[in-house]
């Protein structure tokens, strides 16, 4: 018994790092999200200084409003380089999810 449980348990931190819970929302998801209503006190330090500034960005803000959040930080990515890094960190997980478990099903 106490091998299946030591291997559950196990199972369930490795699902846990590949798959962390976002019911927490943490700092990334919530960056990635939506930028212009984040405390940006819980950020990183490197990224502080671009996101007081992306959230100063009138025309940033209304076209966030317009677009998709993927779209959004591809068109910002130029502008707001690191911020956009952390935002596609978040967003790339679940693209590389998808096509590898599309490979599966063909």
């Amino acid at each position: 018994m106490k091998g299946i449980s030591g291997h559950l348990v196990s199972l369930k931190n490795e699902i846990g790092y590949h798959f962390p819970d976002v019911s927490s929302e943490n700092w990334e998801l919530k960056l990635t999200k939506d930028p212009f209503k984040i405390d940006v006190d819980i950020l990183p330090n490197h990224i502080q200084k671009p996101a007081i500034d992306l959230k100063c960005d009138s025309q940033a803000n209304a076209e966030f409003r317009k677009m998709n959040v993927e779209d959004f930080w591809l068109n910002y990515f130029p502008v707001y380089r690191k911020l956009a890094l952390e935002a596609a960190k978040w967003l790339v997980q679940f693209s590389s999810t998808y096509i590898c478990e599309s490979g599966f099903l063909h």
